[in-house]
């Protein structure tokens, strides 16, 4: 129950002041009921008619070209502990290991535009480990699922790609893992 507390007071962090304040929506009648006003924020994915939210991919183009990873400078060497230790773990070559774990390093770098688009569709993330690291953001089920390569702009990983998947959970799914958490045998 805490972790849950924590993590909701964490991500309401991320969201920028002027993203939190309510506007009314101009397409309120002023005689409509105040319970069924329409409010929205300026939160920046784009909700369509079926009311699905979808990510707007165009404000994650780090406007960066795609470069080749055998031509790219990495941060580690090839034969460093920490290479040679992640190929032996995940039984890939080391020139994969090196690519992983420098795109696993750099994996953040998307995520405060997608917090702030998801807002509270927002449920967890996760990154996959071995030859294909991926960003899974796991989201509510009204937003649309889709994917993307990113292209990393910070100089550590600048021009290597990351696929990014939005994952919806359905409402069963959600609740399941919600009562798993905070079951009481559940330390």
């Amino acid at each position: 129950m805490i972790m849950t507390i924590s993590a909701s007071m964490l991500l309401f962090g991320c969201q920028p002041a002027s993203d939190s304040t309510p506007v009314e929506d101009s397409t309120t009648s002023a005689h409509s009921d105040s319970s069924q006003k329409a409010i929205s924020t300026e939160a920046t994915a784009n909700t369509n008619n079926s009311n699905r939210t979808d990510i707007d991919w165009t404000k994650l183009d780090s406007k960066i070209s795609p470069v080749n990873p055998e031509d790219f400078k990495y941060p580690f060497e090839l034969d460093s502990q920490s290479v040679l230790a992640y190929a032996d773990f995940f039984h890939i070559t080391p020139a994969e290991a090196r690519h992983s774990l420098t795109i696993g390093t750099a994996s953040n770098e998307p995520l405060p535009e997608l917090l702030d688009q998801l807002g509270d569709h927002y449920r967890s993330h996760e990154l996959t480990d071995g030859k294909d690291v991926t960003l899974i953001i796991h989201t509510s089920p009204e937003v649309t699922a889709s994917r993307y390569d990113y292209v990393f702009s910070e100089p550590f990983a600048q021009g290597l790609t990351m696929p990014i998947i939005i994952q919806p959970k359905s409402t069963t799914q959600a609740e399941t893992t919600q009562s798993k958490t905070e079951s009481p045998d559940n330390p």
